[in-house]
């Protein structure tokens, strides 16, 4: 980022984005810049790292070693003289009331936990992790940002609701909480213990109200970065000449359909074949996604990548009719307005999908309705919606979207085979064959129709007016994997 001197560890670094000071509780934040500035100043048990081949991979955080002891219990042991940047020591007793207090008042973390039986002490660095039932890659969901590690004294004070002073926001991370000044976050340089040394003094994080603000602010070299930037300013940003890092992210968009109403597996696979990704991505999204090719982010730990649906509207014409389908009337219900060009999107598979025979009504709902509308209504043949598997592996986002008691399986889809690999898949945990199996299982029963995985984008300032990326630690020390999980 912009030096402010000229010594390593006097630089100062400005971010902007979209916040909401209300909300600077780690087991509560949902918006992603929120989550992005308690990463800086909340360690995890576990964090997340990229590859060679950009796959993430879990690494070792606070934890020092752990073992699966049998398919429902895990035990863990922290590194030695850890600290919390008040100076106390960082024990298990803390992991402890941390994850009981993350499960009790977070909706995020009772969603990556909800199989979390209860967590015990072991001595003053270990714990275990007892579950209801088997689950897979349990390592990956302790590395999620709404599972940052409190003392235990603040998380009993804070028990039943959000820390809202500044000088209880104490973690264990690379950085700790400077203050609170209008607007502003302001994280300075904490305690070198994870093996990072950042050279920044510390991070001024701007909170602003829009988008076009941010972009002004960028484009002014007031900040150096500005993460989580919607795509449809891409066109704008390569105008202006901004630099900009554009990602795959965690989020798959999709039109599931509701198997109940299309239980013939030739009808679903004609529509995945009535629809042209490759265009809906070049002329609707700019390219900024990437074809699905599994059910899941291409990326994720333990996806398997699938035979691709041909792009073939007379083949899907013929399974149609064979099916004894044509000119069937089916209703798509979609968003409109949260995600990028979602109700274009919906209107491009409508048109796709009348080409080759089939008659489609399209009912558009603003966000916050069209999840009441989805959970409650039975009447809809296809729906689209967007999922961030944020744990970064398959087993969180199969588990949700396709199993039999999944929280958002809204296709009523239910395969005994495809559950039994998945039991198989969570005994042998992460890197089991049977996942691979599961997915393939899902992508030929087809419940929906696979499209794409969106990418998210960060801006810089105008190539030229940044630093070099040698002296640019943002971009050095900014991981991809952690701007995904948040």
């Amino acid at each position: 980022m912009r030096p402010e001197g000229r010594k390593a560890g006097e630089r100062i670094g400005r971010s902007a984005g979209v916040g909401d000071l209300s909300n600077m509780d780690p087991h509560l934040a949902t918006n992603p810049y929120n989550t992005l500035i308690l990463l800086h100043l909340y360690s995890r048990l576990f964090t997340v790292r990229h590859n060679s081949e950009g796959r993430p991979v879990i690494m070792k955080a606070l934890v020092d070693s752990f073992r699966q002891v049998s398919p429902t219990e895990w035990e863990f042991r922290l590194r030695p003289n850890l600290r919390f940047h008040d100076g106390r020591p960082l024990t298990a007793r803390d992991v402890k009331a941390s994850l009981e207090r993350a499960i009790k008042i977070g909706p995020i973390p009772r969603a990556l936990l909800r199989e979390v039986e209860r967590v015990e002490l072991v001595d003053d660095l270990t714990f275990r992790i007892v579950l209801k039932r088997p689950v897979g890659y349990l390592p990956a969901r302790l590395a999620h940002p709404a599972l940052g590690i409190l003392p235990e004294e603040v998380a009993a004070k804070y028990w039943e609701r959000p820390i809202d002073d500044p000088k209880a926001m104490i973690g264990s991370g690379i950085f700790r909480m400077g203050g609170i000044e209008g607007n502003k976050v302001i994280v300075e340089r904490g305690i070198v213990q994870h093996g990072v040394d950042i050279p920044l003094a510390r991070i001024e994080f701007n909170l602003v109200p829009d988008d076009e603000t941010r972009l002004s602010l960028v484009e002014a070299h007031a900040v150096d970065a500005s993460p989580y930037v919607p795509l449809s300013y891409l066109p704008r940003v390569e105008e202006k000449g901004l630099q900009k890092l554009v990602v795959p992210s965690s989020r798959s968009i999709f039109v599931g359909i509701n198997v109940r109403r299309v239980s013939d597996v030739r009808v679903r696979w004609a529509m995945n074949m009535a629809v042209n990704r490759e265009a809906i991505v070049k002329e609707l999204l700019l390219g900024a996604a990437t074809v699905a090719s599994s059910p899941l982010p291409h990326y994720l730990m333990g996806s398997a990548l699938q035979r691709p649906y041909v792009y073939s509207p007379e083949t899907a014409r013929e399974l149609l009719e064979e099916a004894g389908w044509l000119g069937r009337e089916l209703l798509l219900i979609s968003p409109r307005g949260r995600y990028f060009r979602d109700a274009e999107v919906a209107g491009a598979v409508k048109g796709y999908l009348e080409e080759v025979g089939l008659k489609v009504k399209l009912e558009l709902h603003e966000w916050p309705g069209y999840m009441k509308v989805l959970m409650s209504r039975e009447d809809y043949d296809l729906f689209l919606l967007g999922w961030s598997t944020v744990t970064l592996d398959v087993d969180f986002g199969l588990s949700w979207l396709f199993m039999k008691d999944g929280r958002l399986n809204r296709m009523g889809y239910e395969n005994p085979l495809f559950e039994e690999l998945m039991e198989r898949a969570r005994r042998e945990g992460e890197g089991s064959s049977y996942y691979a199996a599961a997915q393939r299982i899902v992508w030929e029963d087809a419940p929906a129709i696979f499209l794409y995985t969106e990418h998210q984008m960060m801006i810089f300032p105008r190539e030229g007016e940044a630093e070099t990326e040698e002296d640019h630690p943002y971009i050095r020390e900014f991981d991809v994997a952690e701007m995904l999980l948040s």
